[in-house]
């Protein structure tokens, strides 16, 4: 099986959909692996072959959901309130772009929604 990456970029002030409002607790499904870095991420799911490349807050975001593992799962708002807090952005425009990433990822059989 020949391996592919894709890149998964967090899009810019989108307007969630009905369906990504939906995403409440969320956890890494356990067919991935991952290594993350300070500038991105890599993520290799296991079951498809494919690699996905992930922006330096893509990869925070990744951390956030490998760090709720040990809990079982995290919230999304969760993540919006740490990521608001460490890159001083307005909680109210970084949700829906939080969301639809999650949404992406859930797409893409990254994510688990618990």
């Amino acid at each position: 099986m020949k391996a592919t990456t894709d890149h998964l970029a967090i899009p810019s002030r989108l307007t969630p959909s009905p369906q990504t409002r939906g995403l409440q607790r969320v956890r890494t499904s356990k067919h991935v692996r991952s290594s993350v870095e300070a500038d991105g991420a890599v993520l290799l799911d296991l079951h498809s072959g494919k690699y996905f490349s992930l922006s330096e807050v893509g990869s925070q975001i990744w951390s956030c959901l490998e760090a709720g593992a040990g809990s079982g799962s995290i919230a999304a708002e969760e993540i919006v309130q740490w990521l608001s807090e460490r890159y001083e952005i307005d909680v109210d425009l970084l949700r829906g772009d939080v969301q639809s990433f999650l949404a992406h990822l859930l797409e893409k059989g990254l994510i688990d929604v618990t």
